[in-house]
């Protein structure tokens, strides 16, 4: 019997053995009888393939240079949503900043990012000690403030 309601599952997991890990997930769902066992690829050749992308993704991720304009470290490559879905490609910096339709797309992938952070902003601050408000609500205020920010560059 499949529950619809991974959430159900993973709490029981949780709660059965103290803590939840990916490592014990994936144990649990090893079993076919796992209601979690259809969201995982278990054919080891399409999901080494898989693995290796997500090793490739990192690796074009971390490649950096140092900006002298800026005097820091930047990434040489930037993440740009395929149009409609998809796998996306990665341009260098240069050429993203002369092609409106990527940089708008990249935009895009801030914007996200930046809606992601302000969740777990205030995931935190509905969890946090009352001494810790005042300073996650300043985190969460300075996110707000990049997001105002970001709306303008598409004026």
């Amino acid at each position: 019997m499949k529950q619809k309601n991974y959430g159900e599952e993973l709490l029981r997991i949780y709660e059965e053995r103290g803590e939840l890990t990916p490592s014990i997930v994936v144990e649990e769902a090893a079993d076919e009888e796992s209601p979690l066992h259809d969201r995982f690829e278990w054919d080891n050749d399409k999901a080494a393939h898989e693995y290796r992308l997500a090793q490739a993704r990192t690796l074009i991720r971390v490649q950096t240079k140092k900006d002298r304009k800026l005097a820091k470290l930047v990434h040489v490559f930037v993440h740009v949503p395929a149009k409609g879905g998809g796998e996306g490609v990665y341009h260098t910096r240069e050429v993203i900043a002369t092609n409106a339709d990527m940089f708008g797309r990249a935009l895009n992938e801030l914007e996200r990012f930046l809606s992601s952070a302000q969740n777990s902003v205030e995931e935190m601050q509905s969890i946090a000690p009352r001494r810790k408000k005042r300073k996650i609500t300043r985190i969460s205020h300075t996110i707000g403030q990049a997001q105002a920010q970001t709306e303008e560059l598409r004026v």
